[in-house]
């Protein structure tokens, strides 16, 4: 008689009622399926939140599990369209936004899903940038990529500090009324890396 490999044992084990075998399954997938969704939603408490619904709804559906399929494919199916779940709640709160906002603001950029997503992310903003009026975005510029202080692009200008200050303010609030409005396009980019990042 041929051995079964080690998961079909569990699977089930699990099937028949027997807990060890949602054990082996729960210790052998929690932590991926963690990592996966950590990925993606940036936030530990919804990650574990996800995990967790995952790991309860096959336990739930363990009768109807078919033991010549993968199971790792199942959850991993499962725990994307939980995913995609959450991301499309975010995209319509300012949630999604501070995501991208903490993002932006780390220091370390360890896995190219961030890359690529900060990436597209300063797309969309350098595409709202266009939007603002010559002036404004000039001053913009100064200050943000040229790295120039009130006081500098005033005199350069030769217009009031206060006049760039104004200037700024508004283009910071051009910029992040079109990033609101465009946020389905950052979240059609958040699915394509789920689609591809398995």
């Amino acid at each position: 008689m041929v051995n079964e490999p080690t998961e079909i044992v569990h699977i089930k084990l699990m099937q028949s009622g027997d807990p060890s075998g949602f054990d082996w399954i729960f210790a052998t997938y929690h932590k991926k399926v963690f990592h996966y969704t950590l990925r993606f939603v940036q936030r530990q408490e919804v990650a574990e939140e996800i995990t967790s619904s995952v790991l309860l709804k096959i336990w739930q559906i363990r009768h109807s599990i078919d033991t010549t399929r993968s199971l790792s494919g199942l959850i991993f199916k499962m725990t994307k369209n939980l995913t995609i779940g959450h991301l499309r709640k975010m995209a319509r709160s300012n949630a999604l936004r501070e995501t991208f906002l903490d993002l932006a603001n780390k220091d370390n950029r360890n896995t190219v899903e961030e890359v690529i997503l900060l990436d597209e992310y300063m797309e969309l903003a350098n595409q709202a940038i266009k939007q603002l009026p010559p002036k404004c975005r000039q001053i913009y510029d100064l200050h943000y990529k040229d790295c120039l202080d009130n006081h500098s692009i005033a005199e350069r200008l030769n217009i009031s500090p206060h006049t760039v200050k104004s200037h700024l303010l508004k283009a910071s609030n051009v910029i992040k009324a079109y990033l609101r409005m465009h946020s389905d396009i950052v979240f059609l980019w958040i699915i394509g890396l789920l689609l591809f990042w398995q």
